[in-house]
């Protein structure tokens, strides 16, 4: 259903003046807009980065409601000659509603976040806080990663550092998490 969507990245404009901004380092790393795959219409946003690069994104600054439940809903093509960088790639974050990174959170981990793991998995490393001055880590394989196709995620959340919160993900229409503790950090 269309009803309350907020922000719509479809390209479709064949340009980027649907995201934010976009975020990019190291020199090879790119942020474009391409027509040679789609997952539907003619467009699709192309982020590329080499082994050197550290990020090329596209960033929406809309965030969701803490202690109220959202939706979030994305598809990620994966190249058939996709390699990987050898450790993890993140492809999708969440970041926290902070205006900078408070003191308790530099653990040198990224926020919330799906990434590309060595072993051919697509795994979603959730980070909350767990009490006052306290960081924690949950991660959950949500399957094999098919190199040449589309892969879409949906993610219902609600937001809190309280144990009500939860997080449920489905990766191409499957359950695959179905979590209930703190989600927010």
């Amino acid at each position: 259903a269309q009803a309350g969507i907020l922000q719509t990245f479809d390209f479709e404009t064949g340009d980027l003046s649907q995201l934010d901004s976009t975020e990019i380092e190291y020199s090879t790393a790119s942020v474009t807009v391409s027509t040679a795959v789609a997952r539907k219409g003619t467009y699709s946003m192309k982020a590329y980065i080499q082994t050197a690069d550290k990020r090329a994104e596209g960033v929406s600054q809309l965030r969701g409601t803490v202690g109220g439940v959202n939706w979030y809903g994305w598809s990620i093509y994966v190249p058939a000659d996709y390699a990987g960088d050898g450790l993890y790639d993140i492809v999708s974050q969440f970041h926290d509603w902070h205006t900078g990174i408070p003191a308790w959170a530099e653990d040198g981990k990224a926020p919330t976040n799906f990434n590309f793991t060595t072993s051919g998995n697509l795994q979603l490393d959730l980070k909350y806080q767990s009490a006052p001055q306290t960081v924690a880590h949950k991660s959950f394989t949500l399957g094999a990663y098919t190199r040449g196709a589309w892969h879409d995620i949906v993610v219902n959340v609600k937001w809190t550092y309280q144990s009500t919160g939860f997080m449920k993900v489905w990766l191409n229409g499957v359950l695959k998490v179905d979590y209930t503790g703190p989600t927010y950090m």
